[in-house]
């Protein structure tokens, strides 16, 4: 691998480049018996309050039982939702690979705990995380600015130094302001994006 960008600390989100969230409601959908399309507006419907850590975990879980009608044994949410929840290998290899060379960052809206959770499940890979950003923790949430001050903050270099890799257009867009570098990941195309990532990382 050879390094001959800017680019010196990379953040990643989780849902949509490093995990699978089109596999967690196909999971849900065949364990339960539901629609996919109908998880999906739950999901719409909750993930700002969860992500800001204003529901928590078990009230969520609580929620999406009664809405579904369904019984299950688990009470936190977030232990629950990442049984069902991949990943796409691709980014896992590349994440790998990167390690070796960047400092790496995980910036993601996430209900509170889902880091260690899917870190503990193998489902985001175990390389030396410097920085760990967790919405629900920090009470703020992706596009709003607040939280990527604190992450630039905390990454300890300048705008131009940071890559960010997520799937929505509305959080790159954010980052773009800040000056930093982006990539919007297509989880539909998981190996173009990969290649944009080493495009702009200039990797061979």
């Amino acid at each position: 691998m050879k390094k001959s960008s800017k680019v010196s600390f990379i953040y990643f989100d989780l849902g949509g480049v490093v995990i699978n969230n089109e596999h967690t409601k196909q999971g849900l959908a065949k364990e339960f018996g539901l629609e996919e399309v109908a998880i999906q507006k739950f999901f719409d419907e909750h993930w700002r309050e969860a992500c800001l850590g204003t529901l928590d975990n078990k009230s969520y879980l609580a929620r999406f039982k009664k809405v579904f009608q369904i019984q299950h044994q688990k009470e936190d949410f977030v232990d629950f939702i990442t049984e069902y929840q991949g990943h796409y290998q691709e980014t896992h290899d590349l994440i790998h690979d990167l390690s070796k060379e960047y400092r790496l960052g995980i910036l993601s809206n996430a209900e509170l705990g889902v880091v260690d959770t899917l870190l503990q499940k193998g489902k985001i890979p175990r390389v030396n995380w410097e920085v760990m950003i967790e919405s629900a923790q920090l009470g703020m949430v992706k596009p709003e600015h607040d939280i990527y001050t604190f992450a630039q903050k905390k990454a300890r270099v300048s705008s131009g130094e940071i890559l960010f890799i997520d799937d929505r257009t509305e959080n790159v867009e954010t980052a773009i302001a800040f000056g930093w570098q982006t990539v919007l990941f297509n989880f539909y195309d998981v190996k173009e994006s990969i290649e944009q990532i080493k495009d702009v990382l200039k990797l061979d």
